[in-house]
């Protein structure tokens, strides 16, 4: 069939008009799909003050249903001394808010939202369930650091993280909650290095799965804030030296 010069062009126009039409369709999908992904990625952990109100008023109610307990819970719960400001970040499931403490502003951190989402001991779950001796106890916080931390502590390094035993009739809600901060990295390093550095920070209390640290104001370094580790490893041998 023979196609005449003008109708060829008219041909090749139109499939032109449309490579650009599904060029430019392509183009615009892809500019789409990269945006919503990023968005996505941004702000899937974006924190709101709705959303961290919640989860303290969830961390109050674990509280007032004596679920959990810790040396914050009442000044959070209760007489509210113990003020939420705003979010600062969530990132990967963590939560980091600001507070005031009676004047003083500390971060509230946790690494699940929820207390739930943290693993409990087996044997709490046993209804005629019996306070342990310490020393099974110490052998059990000991294998929980060693699974959180992948390291093998000595029983005297692990006295900062020890709790006073009162064996008082809520000693499974104490350690319940004693178990979820051990299964956080940074609680635990908090704890282990506060004699070793001035650099780090200072756990003031907890509240159930939650901790509370001092406040970095704008003014400091984060540098000063974070422990260096040839002072952590001098004083390692200094003490191991004795």
């Amino acid at each position: 069939m023979r196609i005449f010069p003008g109708k060829w062009l008219r041909i090749k126009i139109c499939n032109k008009n449309t490579f650009l039409v599904l060029l430019f369709w392509a183009s615009c999908w892809i500019v789409v799909s990269t945006f919503l992904f990023v968005h996505r990625s941004m702000f899937s952990d974006h924190c709101t003050d709705e959303e961290s109100k919640k989860i303290l008023a969830g961390l109050c109610y674990d509280y007032n249903n004596k679920a959990v307990t810790g040396d914050l819970c009442e000044d959070l719960c209760v007489t509210e001394k113990l003020m939420y400001k705003h979010c600062l970040h969530y990132q990967q499931g963590k939560k980091v808010l600001q507070a005031d403490w009676q004047g003083t502003s500390i971060i509230l951190k946790s690494k699940n939202d929820a207390f739930f989402k943290f693993q409990t001991p087996v044997f709490l779950d046993e209804s005629d369930a019996q306070p342990l001796p310490d020393a099974e106890l110490l052998m059990m916080v000991a294998v929980e650091i060693k699974n959180t931390l992948g390291l093998d502590l000595p029983n005297i390094t692990l006295l900062p993280l020890w709790p006073e035993r009162k064996y008082s009739q809520d000693w499974k809600i104490e350690l319940a909650s004693m178990w979820s901060l051990y299964q956080q990295e940074e609680y635990l390093l908090f704890n282990l290095l506060q004699d070793f550095s001035r650099h780090v920070l200072r756990v003031v209390g907890t509240c159930g799965h939650f901790y509370g640290v001092e406040f970095l104001s704008a003014g400091h370094s984060w540098k000063q804030h974070f422990f260096p580790m040839e002072e952590v490893v001098g004083q390692c041998k200094t003490g191991g030296g004795h």
